[in-house]
């Protein structure tokens, strides 16, 4: 059985990756296995607005799809099988459009992070020490101790910021809208009342009430971030439900507000409940 006809491309205002005029200046010299693969990653690292951090894809993802949350797939994959998928991942290193770092703490299981490789980035993956490489994705260091990043960035930004950028990443994921650019002066601020704003407002549910009465700056509490964090992926399945209109943070609010008077409020703060929701809903 053949595949029905696609209906034609909508000029794309949302929910698009630009692509590089280089990579397809490339694709004469590409297998598809490593093309497919190369335009995977760009989608979800590049497609997100994310240009400098590794993105962990299993093989199983590249094959069949990312999975969000809830353990659903968030799109199609390449349906290529997993040794072409190893295979097109070695060729695009080797030829360096790409770079690949692993965490082998566990041997069992070794996760691997990608990202394109840009002009003034990384040397090449094979040449990065398996130290090197631990260190950047051992998910069960000591945090007890401090360690120095590998691939430190220009500047550090504050901890609201770390916040910020977590929950612009999980409603991206969930719905796959990309996250916004803030290249101009207009495009920060539309990002700010757009994405930042809503996506606090929905994190300062779980925050501690003393450190809101204090507008305590420093020490958020990444317990808070967790809960949000699943919130913001409830708020968008429910929506999608719903057939609801998702556009950006904002639109999600409400829905995020009402799932946590009735699965936290209620539940944790039953006192607290009565006056939640005269406050918020």
């Amino acid at each position: 059985m053949t595949d029905p006809l696609f209906p034609g491309w909508k000029q794309p205002t949302e929910n698009w990756s630009k692509l590089p005029h280089d990579l397809i200046d490339l694709m004469r010299h590409m297998k598809v296995s490593e093309l497919k693969v190369t335009l995977y990653l760009l989608r979800h690292t590049w497609g997100f607005g994310n240009f400098d951090d590794f993105q962990t894809i299993t093989l199983d993802e590249f094959q069949y799809g990312r999975k969000g949350k809830g353990g659903h797939r968030l799109d199609n994959g390449t349906g290529l099988s997993k040794p072409s998928i190893i295979a097109g991942l070695r060729e695009a290193e080797e030829r360096g459009t790409i770079n690949c770092i692993a965490d082998t703490s566990d041997k069992a299981r070794i996760r691997k992070g990608y990202k394109l490789r840009g002009k003034e980035s990384l040397p090449r993956s094979k040449t990065l020490t398996s130290e090197v490489k631990n260190l950047y994705l051992d998910l069960n260091k000591d945090t007890s101790k401090e360690i120095k990043d590998p691939f430190p960035s220009e500047k550090k930004q504050n901890i609201r910021q770390v916040f910020n950028s977590e929950m612009e990443k999980q409603f991206s994921m969930s719905t796959s809208i990309p996250i916004p650019r803030r290249k101009t002066v207009q495009e920060r601020k539309s990002a700010g009342k757009l994405w930042n704003t809503p996506l606090w407002t929905i994190y300062e549910l779980f925050r501690p009430e003393e450190e809101r009465q204090r507008e305590v700056k420093m020490g958020y509490d990444d317990a808070s971030l967790k809960l949000t964090l699943s919130l913001i992926d409830d708020a968008v399945k429910k929506m999608r439900e719903s057939n609801l209109t998702i556009a950006t943070p904002a639109s999600i609010v409400n829905i995020a507000t009402s799932i946590y008077a009735e699965k936290y409020a209620n539940q944790n703060m039953p006192e607290q409940s009565a006056d939640f929701w005269e406050e918020y809903v």
